[in-house]
């Protein structure tokens, strides 16, 4: 089931509580009607995100409610599912349902196969070898459609590390695709309390925070679990020099740098109010359709309202733009909606799929 959402950004959710309803249909004898599954599964899977990240979900989503943000991916691959069973090359058993609901939820924070229960309520029937169009049409759980971009592809075994990969879903469980690296690569991420995201070490698993890493020094981190991430009360330093995020609603704020060794000097305090001044903070001090609206070279400014669609992306301090208001992505310096598949694009930011190619936005699961 997780092939069907295709995820590859900088995080993806795991999942760690059960999702059962007065809904359900596993044991009732019903079949999940097939244009049902996009809400039910984006359903189940936001609401094992809030379990698995609590608070930490809000910055990982930069705001915006997980159901908003990852709800339209997999509603996009609707049309293509359905093509998939008309023509037998991907079958679909809705009895199957609830039990991958399930299994989904159940599996925790950790990144792994996919269950057996998702297998079969919707899998391929094409074998290893044989063409395809998307990973959805490719038999078992450990299979994705290989392709260098056209159509058709290959119906192949996942890859392992040092692969070639476009999603996390083109490689083997436990497995991540670097897409930052060229040509992007499949890799196995680091464990609790391993370093990460330095000039070589890599990202953490699903689940973990680095903490410490800083991009420009090249410096690396080290992964923790998100209550070792989150845990710092206020009044605390946080994030910088390897230091805890805040915990609950609290914001890590930035108070100036140490001039006798360089290190940023930061505090855990509340939030503030709209149009309130402000200092450069994870996540924003300001309310969620404001930001705070800091020059080049400070970190003190004042609570900005968000820029709209079409406006020119808003930077932070020395950061690059890209900052638009809830709801939107920075494509090619402009806040846009996101786009559905089909829908012109710049980068893969402006895409509900997280894939823009030759100036549309196309599927995570597939070629072209």
């Amino acid at each position: 089931m997780k092939r069907i959402l295709g995820l590859s950004a900088s995080v993806a959710f795991g999942f760690s509580i059960a999702c059962g309803s007065s809904d359900d249909v596993e044991g009732s004898g019903q079949s999940l009607p097939i244009e049902e599954l996009p809400a039910r599964y984006t359903k189940a899977f936001c609401d094992s995100a809030r379990a698995c990240w609590g608070d930490a979900l809000e910055i990982l989503t930069g705001g915006e409610s997980c159901e908003d943000r990852f709800g339209p991916t997999l509603s996009d691959e609707l049309d293509n599912i359905e093509l998939g069973v008309a023509s037998g090359k991907i079958k679909y058993d809705g009895t199957r349902a609830q039990a991958c609901f399930d299994a989904v939820v159940a599996g925790g924070c950790n990144d792994g196969s996919e269950p057996a229960a998702c297998t079969e309520l919707l899998d391929g029937t094409v074998a290893v070898g044989g063409d395809c169009s998307s990973n959805l049409e490719c038999k078992g759980a450990d299979t994705y459609c290989a392709s260098n971009g056209t159509c058709p592809g290959r119906c192949a075994a996942r890859e392992n590390s040092g692969g070639p990969c476009s999603t996390n879903d083109d490689c083997q469980a436990g497995l991540r695709c670097d897409r930052e690296s060229e040509p992007a690569r499949c890799f196995e991420p680091a464990g609790s309390g391993d370093r990460c995201e330095g000039a070589t070490e890599p990202r953490c698993a699903e689940g973990l925070f680095c903490l410490g890493a800083e991009n420009d020094s090249g410096q690396s981190g080290n992964c923790r679990t998100i209550e070792e991430a989150f845990s710092s009360s206020e009044g605390e330093s946080c994030y910088f020099g390897g230091s805890p995020l805040c915990a609950g609603n609290l914001r890590c704020i930035v108070q100036g740098v140490d001039t006798t060794t360089g290190n940023i000097l930061t505090r855990c305090g509340p939030s503030v109010s709209s149009g309130a001044a402000c200092k450069i903070a994870i996540p924003d001090m300001c309310p969620a359709d404001e930001y705070c609206a800091v020059p080049r070279d400070a970190i003190d400014g004042r609570c900005t309202k968000r820029p709209s669609a079409g406006a020119a992306c808003a930077a932070q301090g020395n950061e690059a733009p890209s900052i638009c208001a809830r709801g939107l992505a920075c494509d090619g310096g402009q806040c846009r909606v996101r786009q559905k598949l089909g829908g012109s694009c710049q980068e893969n930011a402006g895409c509900y799929s997280d894939h823009c190619s030759s100036g549309g936005c196309v599927s995570s699961n597939g070629c072209e």
